[in-house]
């Protein structure tokens, strides 16, 4: 989220009038309290945002004192008082599509309602197969480039190469073990995905030994 520079204090942005020689305090005409926002989530997936981070106070002068539940099943959110941060988390049968959660932000006697749009979209289903002796393929169908890493079996953080997959591309890798663990992962503005898998039992071209990775990225 876009971060604003905050507003004054609220008692600053109280005007004293004189109505029949009462003193009546009167809020200045100016923006709301709060600012609309807008997360993106991956079907499956889950996502975290601040809506004060953009909204027009200064955070030490108020606090989110009541979040709404989402208005689909499938959203489901976790509200975090002492930093204000919302974790949406999106099923992964949602159907994709704008979604809206509603929040109230309170400052001393002032309330204020504002919307996150919660903008769900489709998780790419990403092939990563076999398609001969050594070799891997991986074809991404989303709108999202993501990063691919591929390694030994049994290692977490796969280290014998890396690379970028674009949308709409297929991309081909050789390999040089009989066991391939691999991940993949998007982390931008319209949310996060992330996958892992193990290759088992790859066949080999003749005379090649499974000992680490030729260079990655032949097509």
């Amino acid at each position: 989220m876009t971060r604003r520079a905050p507003v004054l204090a609220l008692a600053a942005v109280l005007a004293a009038v004189t109505v029949a020689g009462v003193v009546v305090l009167t809020r200045d005409a100016g923006p709301d309290l709060v600012a609309d926002d807008v997360v993106g989530v991956y079907a499956g997936f889950s996502e975290s945002i601040r809506p004060m981070d953009n909204d027009h106070i200064d955070p030490s002068a108020g606090r989110i004192c009541d979040v709404e539940d989402p208005d689909a099943a499938g959203l489901s959110i976790e509200f975090y008082d002492a930093t204000g941060t919302i974790d949406v988390d999106a099923n992964a049968t949602l159907d994709p599509g704008r979604y809206v959660l509603g929040y109230t932000l309170c400052s001393g006697e002032e309330r204020d309602s504002g919307e996150v749009a919660i903008v769900v979209r489709a998780t790419p289903d990403v092939e990563v197969e076999v398609v001969g002796p050594g070799v891997l393929s991986i074809t991404n169908p989303g709108d999202v480039p993501f990063w691919f890493d591929y390694g030994e079996g049994n290692d977490e953080a796969p280290r014998d190469g890396r690379f970028l997959v674009k949308p709409g591309r297929t991309e081909r890798v050789r390999v040089q073990r009989h066991q391939i663990h691999w991940n993949l992962s998007y982390f931008g503005r319209q949310g996060q995905f992330y996958f892992e898998g193990n290759i088992d039992d790859t066949q080999l071209p003749p005379g090649v030994k499974p000992l680490g990775t030729m260079p990655p990225g032949i097509s």
